[in-house]
């Protein structure tokens, strides 16, 4: 009875409006208005699948990469109530229509659940909630779901059936699953790799700080990104993250056990030598992964582009390199397609090398969507429907004339750099993507005549696209 009644306040304070929602919505948790142009996220209470008693929702919040606050959680509060007791918020859909880690705009529910007392269940779900685009709610439940596009024809309107697929592909190993005398899973565990069309950019995890000590496999991923860059014989460093000296020697919890943080060497000694670039600090504004993505035709992209050329240009910061952000999925992931395009790679080598990030199972599946997505808003051309040679001219031109953070001496003088002849003691394994079997989203077999969505048979990284029949 009290929770009825907590709920009925509930609902008088955020104001009882006269709509209802039907049984699709409600299981897709979105309603589409294509006339309008507008999305509607739904919470229904009366779900099944959330599992979550209403009387013990303080507060509901809609969050995720859909509109710029990867970082920044909670997003919009679902601040108004059906006439059936759902919450909801409308958004326009041109707000949202950004592609996530799943290739596709994707959102998640955050819910401030009270307490025995009745108040807020707050501070630390804040910070679980960050460590992954997930929710995770205090009983290890985590609901998270994809937005259909208004003019997608879909061979089903189920996006669980998608999402489902996504988290099998996802996969998280244990560190027993990697053969770590095999100099591949060296470097798959550590996400190190030459980038693309270079030959001596080495890009990779954070070399020493944890920052996904969630999973068993991050004290050895840091022991491998400190032995291949000490390998490599790194002698610069570009980190996209801010500065993380003053965690040295601090202790982290991994699992059961407490981990130091240790600097490598090598770092130690770029340290010293003054040859490692904070991108952004001279700012005090840091590269993010919303700025790097969904606003990379703006002046802070540029700016962010513009020190690190300029710093890779600089014949004083000797040669190879490492960059890095956080995991290096993202904010690296943008960084090096655009300097590995300047450096004359195509875009299947770019996307290959984008979606490689997945072989450390941490759940960093990252669909070359987010990638296009972010170049096409800062060049105006897609990368996968234009030729190598007109997105090298649009990336410079965009740079160079368009944001002037550099000059064509220093574009040209970094790509001769990052030519160089550099020995290493590291025979780096390029990542390739091979394209198996094709399915429809219903698990069927689809052949060469095929027109609709479909997933790649290749389960260690799906591709989800849309498939134009042959003319």
């Amino acid at each position: 009875m009290r929770g009825c009644w907590l709920f009925t306040l509930l609902l008088v304070s955020l104001g009882l409006h006269a709509i209802r929602f039907s049984d699709e919505a409600k299981r897709n948790c979105q309603q589409m208005d294509s006339v309008a142009g507008t999305v509607t996220i739904v919470f229904a209470t009366d779900q099944a699948h959330f599992g979550i008693p209403v009387d013990s929702i303080a507060s509901l919040w809609v969050s995720g990469p859909v509109a710029d606050f990867c970082d920044t959680l909670p997003g919009y509060r679902l601040d108004l109530v059906s006439e059936d007791s759902c919450l909801y918020h409308t958004f326009r859909w041109e707000d949202l229509d950004k592609p996530g880690n799943s290739g596709q705009p994707e959102f998640v529910f955050f819910i401030i659940k009270k307490d025995s007392t009745g108040g807020n269940v707050y501070g630390d779900m804040m910070q679980q909630e960050k460590m992954d685009y997930g929710i995770y709610f205090p009983n290890g439940h985590r609901y998270t779901t994809l937005l259909l596009p208004c003019d997608a024809d879909y061979l089903t309107k189920d996006v669980h059936v998608l999402a489902s697929r996504l988290d099998t592909a996802i996969e998280i190993w244990g560190v027993d699953r990697f053969d770590l005398t095999n100099p591949v899973d060296q470097q798959h565990i550590s996400n190190f790799r030459l980038t693309p069309g270079t030959k001596n950019l080495y890009r990779s995890f954070h070399p020493y700080y944890p920052s996904c000590p969630q999973y068993e496999s991050e004290p050895y991923r840091l022991y491998w990104v400190g032995e291949l860059g000490r390998q490599a014989g790194i002698r610069s460093d570009i980190c996209l993250t801010g500065n993380m000296e003053s965690y040295d020697g601090s202790w982290y919890r991994c699992g059961a056990d407490s981990f130091q943080i240790v600097i490598p060497d090598y770092q130690r000694a770029l340290m010293d030598s003054g040859n490692i670039c904070y991108v952004g600090s001279h700012t005090g504004s840091n590269p993010d992964v919303a700025t790097c993505y969904y606003h990379s035709d703006e002046e802070t992209f540029a700016q962010y582009m513009g020190e690190v050329i300029t710093f890779i240009a600089d014949t004083l910061h000797p040669l190879p390199m490492q960059i890095h952000c956080a995991v290096g999925a993202d904010r690296t992931g943008m960084v090096c397609a655009l300097i590995a395009s300047l450096c004359g790679a195509d875009w299947e080598a770019i996307c290959a090398d984008y979606q490689a990030t997945v072989n450390m199972k941490i759940r960093t599946y990252r669909h070359p969507n987010r990638l296009i997505y972010g170049i096409e808003r800062m060049t105006g051309l897609r990368p996968d429907r234009c030729s190598g040679e007109q997105l090298r001219a649009g990336i410079r031109h965009h740079l160079v004339q368009t944001m002037g953070v550099v000059t064509d001496a220093q574009v040209d003088q970094m790509i001769v750099r990052l030519q160089q002849e550099s020995p290493t003691g590291i025979e780096m394994v390029q990542p390739t993507h091979q394209v198996h079997k094709k399915y429809d989203l219903l698990g069927r077999e689809v052949n060469a005549h095929y027109r609709g969505w479909c997933i790649d048979s290749d389960t260690r990284c799906p591709i989800i696209s849309y498939v134009e029949a042959p003319r």
